[in-house]
């Protein structure tokens, strides 16, 4: 094969030019401090690049922005609860001064509009948001925990009980003594003012409709014939004023829409108590009027609500409903605190109960107060005698009241406290996750620091190596150039 000049030359360019380009790939890496310029430079290492550098992506999301968002959201869940176990600690402390300080009606007054505040401000902390989404309403975190103004919108709850949930409270009968006005006076004497017992089921909502009875519904197997059937009990409407509202004959059972309250008659509770101890109740009743602070029944129980224009919302109870954040491969984080597991709805309703006693026991005081007056203005004969009676019926009617409204202040000390555990418990999860999330949190950026050395170790090129390489290829460069030019001297011209 004959070599021409022509063939030389562009040989020696294209040798030249082969070290030009190796000369300005490690001009290149040696400026970037990496092996690859472009995936082709080495497509084993660059593929594996991408995955070291996908997976430091992922870590660094679930590291530094869902992991951060995770531990702000149960910081400011914490002081959510926190406060709360203060709030429920001052509660406690105002029952037990109605306890031990003078029992009269103003200082039970007092503690009760304390209570009051205590209850609002308590459920007010359950509105507590991050970053514009409620802490504690599921996956309704654009939906505030309780109303925030005075609301007319018919709910029907579905709300569920267990036999625990059945609760012995006594009950004041004082005949018609609370009918007493200065006009007209009252037929009941001592032996008619009597304490008895009641078994009530407490519904978490008072001042509900009565409109429509309230229906207890329980699933039934028939241990003969193993059968599964539905039944249910309808409830008598009543009024918690009604005169034989807390004493039901025994086969019935009385809806008191007032106050919000079950009363199961003897036959009626004997029959759910043949029951299965772990059967579920469901009650289902009506509301329509809400107050400012009251909370919505939507977070805490399956409900329909009836929209302005008629049309009918269908929730689904809030308590079920867990948020997760994704801390990794595989693995989550629960960071919201159900309602429930706070904010209680007996926590108002202690305080409800507690309120109608305080009435109950002013208007009693009320009535002795003017009975006094009127004898002390002049009777004589058979009015005085009348009026001494009924100066006795009203006064033991008082003092039993007063009795009453005393144990009611020290079980509802130990309600208080059991609020506090509960809201404890939930705190103590709060700083269980709050810790777990630290191990991750730690565990992530040590898994990030690993993959950056391994994409370092990858794709990293050595300075010191570099720098050699291009003294190196430089030589060999400037030799071509000298050994072209050369070359390119001779030719067969000079020859001829």
């Amino acid at each position: 094969m004959r070599i021409t000049n022509k063939i030389m030359q562009n040989n020696s360019l294209m040798n030249i030019n082969n070290t030009k380009v190796m000369e300005d790939k490690l001009n290149t890496q040696m400026a970037t401090g990496s092996i690859l310029t472009r995936p082709s430079d080495d497509p084993v290492i660059a593929i594996r690049a991408m995955r070291l550098s996908t997976n430091i992506s992922k870590l660094t999301q679930y590291g530094n922005k869902n992991a951060e968002d995770a531990e702000n959201w149960l910081s400011v869940t914490e002081d959510a609860i926190e406060s709360v176990t203060g709030l429920l600690e001052d509660m406690y402390a105002q029952c037990d001064k109605a306890v031990n300080d003078e029992k009269n009606t103003t200082n039970y007054r007092a503690v009760i509009e304390k209570m009051k505040e205590l209850r609002d401000e308590i459920y007010a902390c359950g509105d507590a948001d991050y970053a514009g989404r409620n802490l504690f309403t599921g996956y309704r975190t654009e939906s505030r925990l309780s109303f925030q103004e005075n609301t007319s919108v018919k709910y029907t709850i579905h709300e569920e009980f267990t036999l625990q949930d059945v609760e012995k409270k006594n009950y004041l009968d004082t005949g018609d003594v609370m009918e007493y006005s200065n006009a007209i006076g009252f037929t009941s004497n001592e032996t008619d003012v009597v304490k008895s017992e009641y078994q009530r089921i407490r519904l978490a909502y008072n001042n509900t409709d009565d409109a429509t009875p309230a229906e207890l519904e329980y699933h039934y197997t028939d241990p003969a014939t193993g059968a599964e059937s539905t039944k249910k009990i309808t409830f008598t409407t009543k009024l918690s004023t009604d005169t034989d509202a807390y004493a039901p004959a025994d086969d019935e059972a009385y809806y008191l829409a007032d106050t919000g309250e079950l009363v199961l008659g003897k036959n009626t509770l004997n029959k759910l108590s043949a029951l299965p101890k772990d059967t579920t109740f469901r009650v289902s009743y009506n509301k329509s009027d809400w107050e400012k602070g009251d909370l919505r029944p939507e977070h805490y129980f399956d409900c329909e609500a009836v929209d302005q224009d008629g049309t009918v919302i269908t929730y689904e109870s809030g308590s079920k409903q867990d948020i997760y954040y994704d801390l990794g491969a595989n693995q989550t984080l629960k960071v919201n605190t159900n309602a429930n597991e706070v904010f209680k709805h007996a926590i108002g309703r202690d305080v409800d109960d507690l309120e109608v006693m305080v009435n109950q026991l002013e208007k009693l005081d009320g009535i002795v107060t003017a009975i006094e007056k009127k004898i002390n203005d002049g009777l004589d004969g058979a009015e005085l005698e009348a009026a001494n009676l009924q100066l006795a019926a009203a006064k033991k009617a008082q003092d039993l009241k007063r009795d009453e409204l005393q144990q009611r202040f020290s079980s509802t000390i130990t309600s208080m406290q059991g609020y506090s555990d509960e809201a404890g418990i939930a705190m103590t999860s709060v700083g269980t996750k709050g810790n777990r999330l630290d191990l991750i949190k730690n565990r992530l950026s040590s898994q990030k620091d690993t993959f950056k050395e391994l994409l370092q170790e990858n794709t990293h090129k050595d300075i010191e190596e570099t720098t050699t390489e291009l003294a190196s290829v430089k030589l060999a460069y400037d030799g071509a150039l000298a050994a072209t030019a050369k070359i390119l001297e001779s030719n067969l011209l000079k020859y001829i």
